[in-house]
């Protein structure tokens, strides 16, 4: 016959310390997929102005906006289908 327990571990000091590590560790990753995502956005539009409003190579604008020369080519390409650039440019 089982025997079964109902035990209230909200309050054990070992539940609430690895409760708290967890909830630290979840806000660490968090902020940093926030930081992530604010340096992509700051990066695409950085390329996006060089490629609207220069002549730079990619190769350039990738030094200049510290990306690498596909992520330049993967914004021109969505540029060009959106109309906003030609694609001789």
């Amino acid at each position: 016959m089982p025997i079964n327990y109902d035990i209230d571990f909200s309050e054990d000091i070992f539940y609430k310390k690895g409760e708290q590590m967890g909830l630290e560790k979840g806000l660490e990753k968090g902020l940093e997929k926030g930081l992530e995502k604010g340096e992509l956005r700051k990066a695409t539009a950085m390329v996006e102005n060089c490629l609207l409003d220069s002549n730079l190579t990619n190769k350039r604008i990738a030094v200049l906006a510290e990306v690498t020369e596909a992520f330049v080519a993967s914004v021109k390409e969505r540029l060009i289908a959106e109309g906003k650039l030609k694609k001789n440019k």
